[in-house]
């Protein structure tokens, strides 16, 4: 992952006291709830938030949960902000393939919009699982491909686009059970995603350069962001736990 998302250039805008741009994914804080609310979790459950940002998830699970949480973050600058918003928050810079704590340690791990940023989800789903008490819960919110076809319209070999390393629902189950969890919830939440493609082209981001941020084009340049199934992008929650070995 890239350590500060430099490719992603409306996460970068100035208007940090937006909600959708401070907490840089569809749904916002709303989206954290919905997830939250398939779990059951225990009174200050240890909760891990992988790929952090700002800290907006951090401050929710702390203050409004009473959840002792962690923000885990690759980026140095990212961690900064969250640090000066989430005051007194455990912040720790971290790799998502390499995560910084111990095994069967927490109750609940989650990744909001960030997922499919990954090049190799398989490491990153086990180094959820390894980190996981038994029967602890993987939250996932990301963007997906309705269809492998659709595929097709995300530039090829494009470090610069955000959804080079994007999946199918059923690559998604795959890999979720092959880390040893089992899906409890899929919930498509495309009424955020709207929400969230209006928030931005309302805050002065065409819908033009909103795809062409994603995947990595440059609107400036002259060329062509080639959307030919606007409907091929849709937005999950995920929850799922994991596995307890069966013993002979």
């Amino acid at each position: 992952m890239n350590p500060d998302c430099v490719h992603c250039r409306f996460f970068d805008s100035p208007k940090e006291h937006n909600h959708p741009l401070l907490t840089n994914r569809p749904g916002g804080l709303e989206g954290t709830k919905r997830a939250l609310a398939y779990c059951s979790l225990p009174a200050q459950a240890k909760v891990v938030d992988i790929a952090c940002g700002k800290g907006a998830t951090i401050q929710l699970l702390r203050e409004t949960y009473g959840y002792r949480a962690i923000g885990i973050d690759i980026s140095g600058r990212m961690l900064k902000e969250a640090g000066n918003y989430a005051l007194g928050a455990n912040l720790v810079q971290g790799d998502c393939v390499h995560l910084p704590l111990q095994d069967e340690s927490q109750d609940a791990v989650m990744m909001e919009c960030a997922f499919h940023f990954d090049p190799n989800p398989t490491a990153v789903l086990g180094e959820m699982a390894r980190i996981l008490k038994p029967e602890g819960y993987l939250i996932l919110s990301d963007l997906y491909l309705r269809t492998a076809e659709q595929k097709d319209f995300v530039p090829r070999n494009s470090v610069s686009s955000c959804l080079t390393n994007i999946q199918t629902r059923s690559q998604i189950f795959e890999g979720i059970e092959g880390a040893g969890f089992t899906t409890r919830i899929w919930a498509d939440q495309d009424d955020l995603l709207k929400q969230w493609i209006w928030e931005m082209t309302f805050n002065g981001l065409s819908v033009r350069s909103f795809f062409a941020s994603l995947l990595g084009e440059d609107c400036d340049s002259g060329t062509t962001v080639q959307i030919s199934k606007p409907g091929s992008i849709g937005y999950y929650i995920l929850v799922a736990q994991k596995t307890i070995p069966m013993r002979n």
